[in-house]
């Protein structure tokens, strides 16, 4: 049942919209960046640069169409009417309400309807909230190294008992294209979702804070909720 409630809850998140957006367009482009060097051999640098024009193009495009969700959902007059710079927190509030509804609706659905179900809802999600963990700096020191053995493997002159200067150049210029190929869509998506998060709570906050807030106000809420 709770896994249910999350599951249905995070569809509706700004963070997990954009990766629902940005993700599969972003795989089909590293697909035809790599077809495009390795298959056609097209100029790497080239493929690489339209690779990421067209990535930003697509993050563009994603606030450009969220944006527009916003005004549908506020009403295109009342956005009119609201100055510029208080637009953007016009738009977060109703885009808040929603999900809050949306919450209460599937609340309902699981008949949790009662003060005190909200209490032992919220309490679940706030001890199996996720701990977030960060790689040491030993963890980054030993991937990289192993990164750069498997490459001096492939680069290793059994004849001469050497290293072979020219294809371990060859072989660690392909293998940094790859892994920048791979990197720069996953750095992009990293600094956008951290973009939005500085703009609201953490995506595993999001629930615990909104279950919360309907708690604290049962009273506004106890009509929808006991429909």
């Amino acid at each position: 049942m709770f896994s249910e409630i999350e599951k249905e809850y995070k569809k509706g998140l700004q963070e997990r919209r954009f990766f629902r957006y940005y993700w599969p367009r972003a795989i089909i482009l590293i697909a035809i960046a790599l077809a495009l060097d390795f298959g056609i051999n097209i100029n790497r640098w080239l493929v690489y640069g339209v690779m990421v024009v067209l990535l930003i193009f697509f993050i563009i495009m994603f606030f450009v169409r969220d944006y527009q969700r916003g005004v549908r959902n506020v009403g295109a007059e009342k956005v009119r009417q609201t100055s510029r710079n208080k637009r953007f927190k016009l738009l977060m509030k109703a885009d808040d309400e929603i999900r809050i509804s949306n919450l209460i609706t599937d609340l309902r659905k699981h008949n949790l309807r009662t003060k005190a179900d909200i209490e032992i809802t919220m309490t679940y999600f706030e001890r199996n909230r996720p701990v977030a963990s960060k790689p040491n700096l030993l963890e980054w020191t030993l991937s990289i190294a192993v990164a750069l053995s498997s490459i001096v493997v492939l680069a290793y002159d059994e004849q001469t008992g050497m290293i072979d200067g020219s294809k371990f150049l060859s072989t660690f210029g392909s293998t940094m294209v790859i892994a920048q190929v791979f990197l720069m869509p996953a750095i992009l998506a990293k600094i956008i979702s951290a973009r939005i998060a500085s703009a609201r709570t953490k995506v595993d906050s999001f629930l615990v804070e909104d279950l919360a807030f309907i708690y604290v106000n049962y009273e506004h809420f106890r009509k929808e909720l006991e429909k």
